[in-house]
């Protein structure tokens, strides 16, 4: 039972598990750039901001975007390129 864990347990414990969204375009805060969405979970388990900039960057690469990507909103993506993001 998660609620019966002390918090620096629980808080370990959440680096361990993710969710998924099954729909990438519902799972995308359209009022943000794509940077701040992937970032959002780095910076909460501790990433410093340079280490969040360099993994975002590799992130996109990774699924075929460019860096300069970052800095665009989902409805500036196709179908495609938000699964991958999301």
């Amino acid at each position: 039972d998660v609620a019966m864990l002390d918090r620096r347990t629980r808080r370990d414990l959440r680096g361990d598990l993710q969710v998924v969204f099954q729909d990438p375009v519902a799972s995308l805060d359209p009022r943000l750039p794509v940077f701040d969405v992937l970032a959002e979970p780095l910076q909460a388990n501790g990433s410093s901001k340079a280490d969040t900039r360099d993994r975002i960057a590799e992130l996109l690469t990774v699924v075929g975007l460019r860096r300069e990507d970052a800095s665009r909103y989902p409805a500036e993506f196709s179908g495609g390129q938000k699964q991958r993001i999301g």
